[in-house]
Order: C-alpha cells, then structure tokens, then sequence
C-alpha cells in the first residue's frame, strides 16, 4: 500500500501550473472591465474561473469602451455645434 502512495502525484502541485497561468488573467480581466465601465467585481470573479478567464478576458478586449465613446461625442457635438454657427 505505500507504494501506491509514494507514486502517486501531489494533487497540489498538479494545479500549480493552473494557478500560475490564472493569476495574470484575473488582473487582466479586472483592468479591463475598470477601463471599460463593467461590473468590476463580477468580472473579477469571473477572471478567477479556470478556462472561462479566457473567454472574458477575449469578451472584455473586445468589448466596446464607453469612456471613449463618450469622449468622442463630445468632441463630436462640438464640432459640429461649432460648424452651425459659422
């Protein structure tokens, strides 16, 4: 039976490269949804999830920037307010 015992893996160890290949995308995920106006603690918890990180991080790349697109806008609207008056 010790045998059996000493051949067998540490299941922690297992999970290291795991762990270590999660830490990165969870950041990653949390600066995008600051940057991008989403739920921060929902996205975070989500870049915790093993494989369904990826997928948020790919969905938070892409997904649109409202700060930016408000600044746009602006600029917009005063571009052309200032083209009506002239």
């Amino acid at each position: 039976m010790e045998e059996a015992a000493i051949n067998q893996p540490d299941p922690l160890m297992s999970l290291l490269p795991l762990i270590i290949i999660t830490i990165p995308v969870f950041f990653i995920c949390r600066q995008l949804a600051k940057e991008k106006n989403k739920n921060v603690g929902k996205w975070t918890i989500i870049g915790l999830v093993p494989f369904v990180n990826y997928f948020a991080m790919l969905y938070l790349i892409g997904a649109s920037n409202h700060q930016l697109e408000d600044k746009i806008d602006r600029m917009l609207a005063k571009l052309e307010g200032g083209s009506q008056t002239n």
